[in-house]
């Protein structure tokens, strides 16, 4: 997938070895050609998640205002911004990755939807981590039980958002950009290839990208 990308990225330039310069900055040492600032923003609201829930009684109802309320944007590059929750990349995933005209079902996408047998299965997760409810995925499979009040549900809700959700909605911003790479508009693939290094980095990885408080080096490292 990548090799299908690699020649849309900015020239390397011959004095530094790095990439050529972006005018909306450097986004964990990678030069985007769109600004995909606000993208980057889902680690804010992931952590959010967690720390509602970070404690022996937890709040609940603020975690889940928080998942499912939207703060920040998500759009395709060539749209206007549109307000989307964390929730939303599970809930819009069908139509993105099972239901587009061109390259569906996404590779990725289809093997999680064949197992748990539900299109929103982060937000089944992710909600009943939140909620301490039982899931009921149904396929049967990949069940948990967050009934009981205790500090891991934060654990359990944030890294749903962050490996279930966010991660597959990171893939697929890849994946469309390969299926429009294949159409020629570079112009789109490279801003759906921008767009998921934004959800797979973070805004908290920050220009380097050697802070390891991303989207995937917080969770990882707490």
């Amino acid at each position: 997938m990548l090799a299908a990308v690699v020649s849309l990225i900015p020239a390397a330039s011959s004095d530094t070895g790095c990439q050529a310069a972006s005018p909306f900055g450097l986004l964990a040492g990678y030069s985007p050609t769109s600004n995909v600032s606000q993208a980057a923003l889902i680690d804010l609201a992931v952590r959010s998640v967690s720390t509602a829930l970070s404690s022996a009684v937890g709040d609940s109802s603020l975690a889940l205002s928080i998942y499912t309320g939207g703060n920040y944007s998500l759009g395709g590059p060539s749209t206007s911004a549109k307000r989307y929750s964390l929730q939303a990349l599970s809930t819009q995933a069908k139509a993105m990755m099972s239901d587009c005209a061109v390259g569906c079902p996404f590779k990725h996408y289809q093997m999680y939807f064949d197992y748990f047998g539900d299109h929103d299965y982060a937000d089944k997760w992710v909600r009943a981590a939140i909620e301490r409810t039982p899931t009921h995925f149904a396929n049967g499979l990949g069940n948990a039980n967050f009934s009981s009040t205790d500090v891991s549900n934060a654990a359990a809700a944030s890294k749903g958002a962050t490996f279930l959700s966010t991660w597959m909605w990171s893939v697929g911003m890849f994946e469309e950009a390969v299926n429009l790479c294949n159409t020629t508009d570079n112009t789109a693939a490279l801003g759906f290839w921008d767009k998921g290094v934004a959800y797979y980095t973070g805004s908290l990885e920050g220009a380097d990208g050697n802070s390891k408080t991303g989207t995937y080096g917080e969770v990882c490292h707490t």
